[in-house]
């Protein structure tokens, strides 16, 4: 049985400054295996999604399991908030995808494809969604329309995608950052892995500039116009399944010149050379208003 960690606080972010935490109160949160931990919309909820296929909504305030949603009859693999924050999507090893209302909770959409949804994403647009297929397959669906399928693109299953303008995707896979037009199936950028770790999560910085995490821990900034590494962060664990959207920060905290740290990985200061320097103990998802933190850990 997995176990939440969630815990109230208030921080100041500096690295060659003291930090300033004080802990609010924190609890344990039991379900069956929860594996994906997610903000949403409403900053006194989370919503986690466990191995049954269930949606589970958090109350961060009274601290305790408000409702859950038999979503899917098998693990769910990945949930997303559309723009306007009033519904959300999940995929499932159970080969659906289902499209919710996030304020009454009810059913607005259900397609099932022949292979499995990995990931899906809402469109710029809100009208419709992206699902990337554990064979590769990119399809794009309007929301009670007909789908369309992308093929020939990727060849293997990605692990992390961003939806950018002009039909643009940036994708990572084990091997490489791709950031692909899925009008064209051109290639615009590839970023080759140069770790013997795998890309496991991506997330925009600024402009051209991109954040990956490996397998191995490793935390990287990246120039997706030179395919250059900026600045790198060494880290102790492997980023978990915390999902990145609108409603949450990255928070690390661990050592920087051998001094206590916690930092909004957003914050960093790229013409500074952490990497020497830095050592990343845990990472984790932080609110908008840096009052809660998540965290998230699969040995129990």
């Amino acid at each position: 049985m997995k176990k939440i960690f969630l815990i109230g606080f208030y921080i100041t972010f500096f690295v060659s400054n003291a930090q300033k935490i004080e802990l609010i109160e924190s609890f344990i949160g039991y379900q069956k295996q929860s594996e994906i931990i997610s903000f949403t919309p409403n900053p006194k909820i989370i919503m986690s999604g466990d191995f049954k296929g269930n949606i589970n909504l958090w109350d961060l305030e009274q601290q305790k399991l408000i409702k859950t949603i038999s979503a899917h009859t098998l693990k769910i693999n990945d949930i997303d908030f559309d723009k306007s924050s009033r519904r959300f999507i999940t995929c499932s090893q159970d080969s659906s995808i289902k499209v919710w209302s996030f304020y009454t909770n009810k059913l607005l959409e259900s397609y099932k494809i022949p292979s499995i949804p990995n990931l899906v994403r809402f469109n710029n647009s809100g009208d419709g969604y992206f699902i990337f297929t554990n064979n590769g397959n990119i399809i794009e669906k309007r929301i009670k329309k007909k789908e369309y399928y992308y093929s020939n693109i990727l060849s293997q299953t990605i692990n992390d995608v961003i939806l950018t303008k002009n039909n643009n995707i940036i994708v990572c896979d084990d091997k490489a950052i791709k950031k692909i037009n899925l009008n064209t199936k051109e290639i615009i950028h590839e970023i080759k892995n140069p770790y013997s770790s795998n890309f496991l999560k991506i997330d925009e910085f600024s402009g051209d500039t991109l954040i990956s995490w490996s397998e191995n821990g490793m935390i990287s900034y990246w120039d997706m116009n030179t395919q250059n590494v900026i600045t790198e962060i060494r880290a102790k664990n492997a980023y978990n399944k915390l999902l990145i959207n609108d409603f949450a920060e990255i928070i690390l905290s661990g050592y920087y010149k051998d001094r206590p740290l916690v930092i909004n990985l957003k914050e960093i200061k790229l013409e500074q050379k952490y990497s020497d320097n830095m050592i990343v103990v845990n990472t984790f998802l932080s609110s908008l208003d840096q009052k809660y933190l998540v965290s998230s850990d699969t040995d129990n």
